[in-house]
């Protein structure tokens, strides 16, 4: 039974009702609680019986939108008579119109290669961007440094060289200083912290040497061996649980 239903049989008001469902961790199923507004107001409607039979022979053809305009009623009119109906449109169908009512790749815009009217530039131009101006959230002058994550978590520092461009502080400081980094190389952090960017925790070493340092050939050869065999059990494991799901 709904809340206002338990109210009148036990005397109490609504309010009480629901306060001590909520206390109680007592929840109805949202199907049936749809199902109980339905038949709370089925009888309450200004639809006619040949907007009824539209909806009933129309609901699985056409969008909401399409059925309230062919109405000439609201969207909300329509979503609320079909539930009031029990016409429930299924997930799939749902999922198609959406898919349907996108942009397709190569779609023209209506309005390319026309100007905007007279009426609708004035109403407009107070919000246009203006060229020139800058955002309110730019960095304020060149110079600023700033510590960002990389995709992996791991913090840089970075430098603004201009509006709009900043580079790595490690690599700024290397280049004024030292020069240009030579292709295939890059720039170690000595002692492991990335944010240590005094040019005596710099060193430049081959991409092939950074490589080997991140890897699994850093560490002695039992160590390695060690890692191996705990990476083929980790692998058997996860394959035991597949398939006894």
């Amino acid at each position: 039974m709904c809340g206002s239903d338990i109210a009148a049989i036990i005397g109490v008001s609504k309010s009480v009702v629901t306060r001590f469902l909520r206390t109680e961790g007592l929840q109805a199923p949202r199907d049936l609680v749809h199902k109980w507004k339905g038949e709370k107001i089925a009888g309450r409607t200004s639809a006619d019986k040949k907007e009824d039979m539209y909806l009933r022979r129309n609901y699985l053809k056409l969008p909401v939108k399409t059925l309230a305009a062919n109405l000439n009623r609201s969207h909300t009119f329509v979503s609320t008579r079909l539930r009031q109906l029990s016409l429930e449109i299924p997930p799939e169908i749902i999922l198609q119109r959406k898919i349907d009512s996108r942009i397709k790749p190569g779609t023209v815009p209506p309005n390319k290669g026309k100007r905007m009217s007279k009426s609708q530039y004035k109403k407009r131009v107070a919000t246009m961007f203006k060229r020139g101006n800058i955002p309110p959230n730019t960095k304020v002058r060149d110079g600023i440094i700033v510590t960002r994550m990389d995709s992996k978590g791991h913090p840089y520092k970075y430098i603004r060289v201009s509006i709009g461009k900043w580079v790595q502080y490690h690599r700024y400081r290397w280049e004024m200083f030292r020069g240009e980094i030579p292709p295939g190389h890059c720039l170690w952090f000595k002692d492991g912290n990335s944010l240590n960017c005094k040019l005596e925790n710099l060193e430049v070493i081959t991409r092939a040497e950074n490589m080997r340092r991140n890897s699994i050939a850093r560490f002695p050869p039992e160590l390695q061996s060690a890692i191996h065999q705990l990476s083929k059990l980790n692998k058997k494991i996860s394959s035991w649980e597949q398939k006894t799901k």
